[in-house]
């Protein structure tokens, strides 16, 4: 007999977390599982899993750890009437018939309530850190927390040991897995066609004969777009044939991404770092560029440096959390302290300055990933966990 899951999402957007939600709702077996998916909101994820044939409801869920500053107006938001929208979870557990709870992030809190309290087994899937993260900020104490989110679940999975250790050292939990992300090697494949990243390279106004280096993300300091302009602006000096490019403009804090755009300026480097949009089409960006960069200030994981490690790139990174645990330094890239825009500089001049040792990262790269990251690993590593919780 089929399995019903009911899946909890914090949002129905598509940037890291909801994108790895939606690899694992593609891959899930229709022959075991019929997946259920709670939104807040309507959005992109929601689209796409309609697309997928599966069903989703819209239930307000409103984050209980604060995002950016906590306030009496959201808390009151979140815990008055958490009561009412447990109730809603409890009944359409009951009426589904629901077999599991899926929480996708630590941001929600609710189906985890629900699931204690109808007695289901419940899986929390936590994405992301929150020591060092500058905006999120819970109500409780890390510790408190850690040992709330084992309370309320069976087993938690993290996408990398630097998140299991940030809990487990504060609740000695032995539930926790660790379940890397993955990506389809097949769709980063390093392109056997020139022009596709040279059409890019012409739409965005990237010389073909420069080196081209890339910071790929939504907006915000946490991913440290700030950092790489400084960084940029130190290699530009440094190497008169480099240019930059900021790629997911619009996503993201519209105040920092002005404090970015007006660094730029006053840098003089408006002609070398080009800022663009969020691109569906990521495979055209990598085809384009020589170096994939990631400045985070805390990175749970990296899903851009794993594509970009699937299309063959050299990738430099700070040593944020999951990236540590995703480049091998020296061989499939360079590791660099965070928030250190000389040594990250650094970094990049060395991988720029010695193309025979690039090809050989990017190609040692795109071999890690499709030994250790892989999307169907990923998602049988879940199904796995599923099928012994659930019998």
């Amino acid at each position: 007999m089929r399995k019903r899951i009911l899946f909890i999402s914090h949002t129905a957007g598509f940037s890291g977390a909801e994108i790895s939600l939606y690899k694992l709702l593609k891959g899930l077996d229709p022959e075991r599982y019929i997946p259920l998916v709670v939104f807040p909101n309507s959005g992109p994820l929601a689209e796409k899993v309609h697309e997928l044939g599966q069903e989703f409801v819209l239930h307000r869920m409103p984050w209980w750890i604060a995002y950016g500053k906590r306030t009496r107006k959201h808390f009151r938001e979140v815990f008055i009437r958490l009561p009412e929208r447990i109730r809603f979870l409890r009944t359409l557990i009951r009426e589904r018939k629901i077999d599991l709870v899926y929480t996708n992030t630590i941001t929600v809190i609710d189906g985890a309530i629900a699931s204690k309290r109808e007695g289901v087994p419940h899986l929390w899937h936590i994405r992301e850190h929150i020591l060092g993260h500058p905006d999120l900020k819970p109500y409780i104490p890390m510790a408190s927390l850690s040992w709330l989110a084992d309370f309320l679940s069976d087993r938690i999975v993290v996408p990398s040991d630097s998140v299991r250790k940030e809990y487990a050292r504060r609740n000695g939990s032995g539930k926790i897995d660790v379940v890397y992300n993955g990506v389809d090697v097949d769709r980063y494949k390093p392109s056997e066609n020139p022009f596709r990243g040279l059409e890019f390279r012409k739409r965005v106004g990237v010389d073909p004969s420069k080196k081209l280096v890339a910071l790929i993300g939504y907006f915000h300091e946490v991913k440290g777009q700030m950092e790489f302009v400084e960084a940029a602006g130190i290699v530009a000096s440094k190497a008169p044939d480099s240019a930059f490019l900021l790629v997911g403009e619009g996503i993201g804090n519209r105040g920092y991404t002005t404090a970015v755009k007006r660094r730029v300026e006053e840098m003089g480097l408006s002609e070398r770092i080009r800022f663009v949009p969020f691109q569906e089409n990521v495979q055209a960006v990598y085809d384009a560029i020589d170096i994939c960069v990631s400045a985070s200030r805390v990175e749970s994981f990296s899903n851009v440096l794993c594509e970009a490690m699937a299309a063959g790139k050299p990738v430099v990174a700070t040593r944020s959390g999951g990236p540590e645990e995703l480049v091998e330094e020296g061989i499939t890239g360079l590791l660099v302290p965070v928030g250190d825009p000389d040594r990250l500089s650094d970094a990049i001049l060395r991988v720029l300055g010695n193309g025979e040792r690039a090809a050989e990262m990017g190609r040692r790269g795109r071999e890690r990933v499709t030994e250790h990251f892989r999307q169907d690993q990923y998602v049988a590593n879940i199904q796995r966990i599923i099928q012994e919780m659930t019998g």
